[in-house]
């Protein structure tokens, strides 16, 4: 009845995103306060390389990618990426413990993770090579590191300067499909792992800025965590279905993001 009434539609996340792309390539999508800006063009180039990458290491539709990243704008292609291949997104909170990334990428059977070499003083990398023999679906091939890597482990940039763009396809996935895995906060025990087809987080997204009035011309600033509903879904999904901008925050600083 969903489909009956409107609120589901046969398009999936990358459906929409390829539009948008072709729509709006010259405007800008997400922007940071780290210095990275990305128009929907270059968002979507960069994103097409990185699918490429997953292709050749095995990821398809279906496949878990998880991924841990603080709140930058190469959160954006890294979540296109896998969208366009397929695959489910799994986006992880960046303070997590090696612990916390076994478990989790255990219980969902991820079979790639993306993160940073370092965030402030969290030695990232090290934490996928001490996790890399206790994920039994993980192999060394599939673990990708954005910035310089000490450790042998692909770099993000060595993909998007030399991997060619992975032409759009459907993939042969639905919006019944899951899209993404989302962890609960683990308040009372271990996270649970929340799946969201792509028709639950277009349609909630759509609700979102339909009851708030958003339009194109708005800009979403958002200082929220990536890995949560909030920041992820209405930070970055909401303002890529009208086609406009949004400008992160790593760390909330209220004087900063009045400016």
């Amino acid at each position: 009845r969903y489909y009956d009434k409107g609120y589901w539609t046969n398009d999936t996340i990358a459906d929409v995103w390829n539009r948008q792309a072709e729509s709006f390539a010259s405007d800008l999508y997400v922007q940071d306060d780290q210095g990275t800006s990305l128009t929907y063009e270059e968002c979507d180039d960069i994103a097409a390389r990185l699918a490429s990458w997953l292709i050749s290491v095995g990821i398809g539709p279906g496949d878990v990618v998880t991924f841990q990243l603080p709140t930058w704008a190469e959160f954006c292609p890294i979540y296109l990426a896998i969208a366009r291949v397929g695959g489910v997104m799994h986006p992880l909170a960046r303070n997590y413990s090696t612990e916390d990334i076994v478990y989790v990428m255990n219980t969902v059977g991820s079979r790639a993770f993306i993160c940073p070499s370092t965030h402030k003083t969290s030695d990232l990398e090290q934490q996928a090579e001490d996790a890399l023999p206790r994920v039994r679906t993980l192999s060394r091939d599939r673990i990708l590191i954005k910035r310089p890597s000490n450790r042998n482990f692909t770099t993000y940039s060595r993909v998007v300067e030399s991997y060619n763009p992975l032409p759009y396809d459907t993939c042969g996935v639905t919006s019944d499909d899951v899209a993404c895995i989302l962890s609960t906060s683990g308040t009372t025990g271990k996270p649970k792992q929340v799946l969201l087809t792509h028709n639950n987080i277009l349609f909630s997204e759509r609700a979102f800025v339909d009851g708030l009035g958003v339009t194109r011309g708005d800009i979403m600033y958002m200082p929220s965590p990536l890995n949560h509903a909030t920041g992820f879904f209405h930070g970055l999904i909401s303002p890529m279905i009208l086609g406009a901008s949004t400008v992160l925050q790593q760390d909330f600083d209220a004087k900063q993001a009045i400016k």
